[in-house]
């Protein structure tokens, strides 16, 4: 069973305040939480574009696994070798799919937890386009 997305962004918003901590680039702890949340909605954005696409195109013959759906979205966009594919980093395939990310509309529970986040830490303004659906 997958974790719901509060969880998962709670995880992912830890690995992202240890990176912008361990950079030194950033001056107090505010500061450094608003970039975390940046960077951990984003993170959160691509992970839900996976999910989406393992429950949209996986099987049980032939499920896509962990990042084998974001492996799969770059295959058919560039038509790179499966080689090529399974040797780039989670951050290669973000960038490699960053249009896909961008226009990928969070489901509600994932956007409801974004929303919180990006409140508390001052961000919303900025990430509004690409958190809320426009249909609302």
């Amino acid at each position: 069973m997958e974790k719901s997305y509060e969880w998962l962004l709670g995880e992912l918003l830890q690995q992202a305040s240890a990176e912008v901590e361990a950079a030194g680039t950033l001056r107090g702890d505010h500061a450094q939480g608003a970039q975390a949340v940046r960077i951990g909605i984003g993170r959160l954005k691509f992970e839900a574009l996976c999910r989406d696409t393992r429950a949209r195109l996986g099987s049980p013959w032939a499920p896509l696994n962990d990042l084998e759906a974001a492996q799969y979205l770059v295959l058919q966009k560039y038509s790179w070798t499966i080689e090529y594919v399974r040797g780039l980093s989670r951050e290669q395939l973000m960038f490699a799919l960053t249009r896909e990310i961008h226009d990928f509309q969070l489901p509600d529970d994932a956007r409801s937890a974004a929303k919180g986040w990006a409140t508390r830490y001052g961000v919303w303004d900025q990430l509004r386009d690409h958190l809320d659906d426009p249909a609302q």
